[in-house]
């Protein structure tokens, strides 16, 4: 088999399925039409799969006999809650739904590699076993986490996982690799703050609130700035909904916001924090309050063996000139973590990026953004060397 021209024969068709999937963008776990599409194809190409895992999920397989590894290749299936703004023949046809992520190329590039892997399955050249995992609700729902307490890890026995994203910071068809923390833990909390109200005029015969709670967001940003500056690490008040009128002093605030870390123990000093802040400031100015605190995506860390592994496929494949080393974690956060609590692996990046050095990017979760459909030859013929590789 020539792996050039396979790629060039099945391009055309894979930037049209991402053009259609781009199109019909569906939301966590509502993604029953582009599920019906990958099943479609896989059928067509009379390849075996499990189906449904978390509701819309699928796996597909090529398992051979005494495999050399046995490695997994995610993609997720869901689209954003955006309204798309580009003029462009592939628009989103749902009002308010977009695919502003690259969900749609990471899927059609991931169908395209399938197509090229079963051939060689069927013409014995596949040494490695491969499951294909379509997963959806990545977007904040956390579709892997669903898959795994349902069972994925009892029912799935990998050597190793890998995810690769579309990634609009680097240039297009360079690679971004790190070993280590890539992505951040993403977490919430809610924090709604009960006091005495008053008339405007008469703030001494109740607790201004508004002003307790400045003075706390403020107390909480001091002391995430003076935490150990090495560690990387955010924390953001994201909402803030209190009071109906000018002359009122409510009773009532609420205030949401995230925390991202790449360190557990981090992760609970911040929290304890909070707690700890709260109760003082109770004591100090005479209020009640309730803290909910929703843990979410677990920090995306990379086994360090995997990455050298990759490493090594893109430099021999590509050129170790299309490799760049990422120095410094996206503060961002992505549900593969899941996976890679339970696999060794590798979630990796792709540049995206095709214009001029002083031309604006246009990020992921942008009403503007489109993934370029350049790197789909790029993204296939990386999943197909990958299953190939049996060092």
């Amino acid at each position: 088999m020539n792996l050039e021209n396979q790629l060039n024969n099945i391009l055309n068709e894979v930037i049209q399925w991402r053009h259609q999937i781009h199109s019909r963008p569906e939301l966590a776990f509502e993604e029953y039409e582009t599920s019906k599409f990958i099943q479609q194809k896989l059928q067509e190409w009379e390849i075996p799969y499990d189906f449904p895992l978390a509701g819309t999920g699928i796996v597909a397989k090529l398992e051979v006999n005494n495999p050399k590894r046995r490695l997994a290749f995610r993609t997720e299936m869901d689209a954003l809650p955006i309204q798309e703004m580009s003029q462009k023949p592939y628009r989103s046809i749902y009002e308010g739904k977009m695919h502003a992520c690259g969900h749609d190329g990471h899927l059609a590039a991931l169908l395209g590699s399938v197509k090229i892997i079963n051939e060689l399955y069927k013409n014995n050249l596949l040494k490695n076993s491969i499951y294909f995992i379509f997963q959806p609700a990545e977007e904040n729902e956390g579709g892997a986490k669903r898959m795994i307490e349902e069972g994925f890890t009892t029912r799935y026995n990998f050597d190793a996982i890998y995810a690769i994203h579309n990634w609009p910071e680097l240039p297009q068809g360079i690679f971004g690799l790190k070993s280590g923390p890539i992505m951040a833990s993403y977490d919430r909390f809610l924090i709604r703050f009960f006091s005495k109200g008053a008339h405007a005029a008469m703030p001494h015969q109740g607790t201004d609130i508004i002003y307790v709670v400045s003075l706390f967001i403020q107390n909480v940003y001091s002391f995430v700035s003076r935490m150990n500056p090495v560690q990387e690490k955010v924390i953001s008040f994201t909402s803030i909904h209190a009071g109906t009128t000018y002359n009122v002093l409510p009773e009532e605030i609420e205030v949401k916001g995230t925390i991202r870390t790449f360190d557990k123990n981090q992760r609970n000093q911040i929290l304890e924090f909070l707690k700890q802040l709260l109760e003082s400031y109770k004591n100090l100015y005479g209020f009640n309050y309730e803290l909910i605190f929703s843990e979410g995506y677990p920090a995306t860390i990379n086994s360090n063996a995997e990455v050298e592994r990759v490493r090594k496929i893109i430099a021999n494949k590509f050129g170790s000139d299309k490799i760049i080393d990422i120095q410094k974690p996206s503060m961002g956060s992505e549900d593969f973590s899941y996976f890679l609590e339970n696999y060794p692996g590798v979630y990796l990046w792709l540049g995206s990026y095709n214009g001029q050095e002083n031309q604006s990017i246009c990020m992921l979760h942008n009403p503007e953004y489109d993934f370029n459909d350049n790197i789909l030859k790029d993204m296939i013929q990386f999943w197909v060397e990958l299953a190939m590789d049996i060092e």
